[in-house]
Order: structure tokens, then sequence, then C-alpha cells
């Protein structure tokens, strides 16, 4: 059973292999591949029991409502997963729903999930990149990681899945919609500064009790893990949003800056 940080910990591990020769390079990528094949197989197996159960009463996997969080929807974990169903939650009278607005878009809540992939894919990349690694090839040690993630479309429903990560401290970025904002780890500045370079992303000043500077969206993490590895986390964000009166065939939505989002390239 790979339960607790299994999931995470087989492919750290993986990640950190050498690739000096090809022989490394083999069998470290078949390795990434066999974890992924499982790990795809897992989610599929309880992805659909999640969302099969989302309207039952009784459900074999309970909803975990500690976790927190505004725009990762109805979160669940299950065998060393977290699985995140896609769902437009309503936030206040004032701001209504937090894609729609005034009624619930679910659509919009799913598309924001897609772009927690596209992301993480661009992310990881980088930090995989030759610039990130040592000597024998393997990711340098103080490199941020980017964790596995399954996007799942079934029964109308969209799920996002990544390994349950021992997460410890928060040292980039903000989990609380920009109340606080953590940038004091030099180290992880530099580090999301080059990969900000990297995917042209312009730094850029939020006001949080001062004048902070981000290399990311505000909402984008890094944390400290127990294991004394970066994680980087809640990527949705990552590309910066089309200006919504600037998009005059699409229809206007004052909350298009969560979902509707510049390319990659």
């Amino acid at each position: 059973h790979k339960t607790s940080s299994g999931w995470n910990n087989l492919f750290q591990a993986a990640i950190e292999l050498p690739e000096q020769t090809a022989e490394q390079r083999s069998s470290k990528y078949l390795r990434l591949a066999q974890i992924s094949e499982d790990f795809i197989a897992a989610v599929e197996l309880y992805g659909k029991l999640i969302i099969s159960e989302l309207n039952c009463r009784i459900k074999t996997i309970s909803h975990n409502a500690e976790l927190g969080g505004i725009a990762g929807g109805k979160k669940f974990v299950v065998q060393g997963i977290l699985f995140k169903v896609t769902h437009d939650r309503y936030i206040s009278e004032h701001r209504g729903y937090m894609y729609g607005g005034v009624s619930p878009k679910e659509e919009y809540a799913a598309k924001a999930a897609g772009h927690e992939l596209k992301g993480s894919s661009r992310y990881l990349r980088y930090f995989l990149s030759n610039t990130n690694q040592g000597s024998d090839g393997a990711v340098a040690a103080n490199t941020p990681r980017v964790p596995m993630q399954v996007v799942m479309d079934y029964m109308g429903y969209r799920l996002v899945a990544q390994p349950w990560l021992p997460l410890q401290k928060l040292v980039y970025g903000s989990s609380n919609a920009g109340s606080t904002i953590h940038c004091s780890n030099e180290h992880v500045n530099h580090v999301m500064e080059q990969a900000g370079r990297a995917l042209h992303l312009a730094p850029h000043h939020v006001v949080n009790g001062g004048d902070v500077e981000l290399s990311a969206a505000t909402d984008v993490e890094v944390h400290q893990g127990h294991d004394g590895r970066l994680y980087l986390l809640d990527l949705a964000r990552t590309f910066p949003p089309e200006q919504p009166k600037a998009v005059n065939h699409l229809p206007l939505c004052p909350y298009a800056v969560f979902f509707r989002l510049m390319r990659p390239e």
C-alpha cells in the first residue's frame, strides 16, 4: 500500500536518479514511466468511486473539509493521494461564486483545474533542465519539486489528483488569498525569479503591509517539506490572465482573471 507520502517518495526518488550515461537515463525514465502508470491506475480507480458517490449520503471515501482552501474544490484523501473535485464555490453575498459571480459556473472551475496541469508541466520541465542538475545529471537537492498530477474527467465532473506531500512550512506565496505573503527565503526567491525568467513571467509588486516582489502569481506556493525538499504547488494561475474588457469576442465575466489565462507559448 502506497500510503502517507509513499507515492511522492517513489516519484522524488526516481527524479533524483542520475542520468549521466545512456544506461542511467534509460533506467531512470523507465522507472518514472512505471510509477506514472501505477499512479494513473490508482487515480482512475479511486477517482471514479469518489465522483460516483458525490451525491450519495453515505460515502466510501469521505470529503475532508479540514484541508481548507477556496479555489481547489472538494478534497478527498485516500491511499496517499489528494483528490480535488472541481467546484465553483459560493464565497459571499457581495462576491457571489468564485468563478461565475452571480451564478455558479462549473465549466470555469474545470478550466482552472486544466490550467494547473499546464503550469505544473512547464515548471517541471524547467526544474528538470540541465541548469538545475548536478555533475551526475541528477536534480539538485535544493531544486523545488513539482508533484505528479493527473486531471481526470468522469461523468461530467473533473478532478485533479496528486500525491499527499509532507509539507511543513510555507516559504513563498500565499495560502490565504494574499492576506499573508511569504517571500523571506532568499534561495527560493532566487530560483523562482530564474524560473519566471525562463517562462517569460515578469516580477511584479504586491502590497502586503509593505511592498514585496514576486516572480509568480500570489497564490503559487513553495513549501519546505518535512523531508528537506522544497515543493511547488497550486499552479493554476501560473500564466497571466487576459484583460477581460479587451477580449471582445468572449462574454464579459468579472472573475475571468481566474480561468481565462494566456497560453504558455
